[in-house]
Parts: C-alpha cells; structure tokens; sequence
C-alpha cells in the first residue's frame, strides 16, 4: 500500500501528495537511492539531473557524494517552510527516507527544503 501519490501540476509539473495523515516524526516515504560515486558527482550537478539529486555522506560522513533517488520520492518539490525532511541511510541499503516534520493532512503536497543538509547541519530541526 502507498502512502503517497504524484499529481501533475501546471507550474511545478509534478507533486507528491500525502495519501493520508501524517503525524511529525512519521515515516513518509523510502525509496531506493542509487548513490553517484565521488569522482563522477561533478557531472550530476553540471546536468539536468541536478534537479533530482540529493546530497549523500561519504564514509566519513562527509557530504561529498550524490544520489538519485528512485521513485516519488524523486518529485517532492522544494518549500522555505517544508513539511518533510530527509535522512540518508546506508545500512542495509542505499535508501532515502522522507519523515514528516509537521502533521500533515492527507491531499496536502509534500515538500522538502532542497539545501538540506545544510539546513539540517544548522539546526534546522526542532
């Protein structure tokens, strides 16, 4: 069962919606992330790609890779005042995980900040 759902829209062309609430903390979304190695990640942020990457942690946890995420997850469009955020986990797969930062109702667009995890890394979270 999906939790979630893509509608077009005329202006930002896809979006992720809610399939049904939401309470803060709540797992949203995980999806496959198909992680860029070092050496090639320069050219996923040169290309049109760039608009479906996520930052990824090295093994020194450094953000210094990149990933596509697989999936919804790959449409949820950016917001100042976002009511997801992401998380990268290595362990047992590459995935991303989507939890909600607020409750959110179900219909209601789902929304990340794209300068995560910067925003993260400055206390972003409450």
């Amino acid at each position: 069962m999906s939790y979630t759902y893509t509608k077009p829209h005329a202006v930002k062309g896809v979006c992720v919606h809610a399939g049904k609430n939401f309470k803060a903390g709540d797992l949203i979304l995980a999806s496959r992330a198909l992680v860029i190695p070092e050496k090639e990640t320069d050219m996923i942020w040169g290309s049109s790609l760039k608009y479906y990457a996520f930052s990824w942690p090295d093994q020194d946890g450094e953000w210094t890779r990149c990933c596509l995420a697989m999936g919804d997850a790959s449409f949820l469009n950016h917001s100042d005042s976002p009511n997801c955020y992401w998380e990268a986990h290595s362990v047992p797969r590459h995935r991303i995980a989507f939890y909600a930062l607020r409750d959110i109702r179900i219909h209601e667009e789902l929304t990340h900040d794209y300068n995560w995890p910067k925003s993260w890394k400055k206390g972003f979270l409450p």
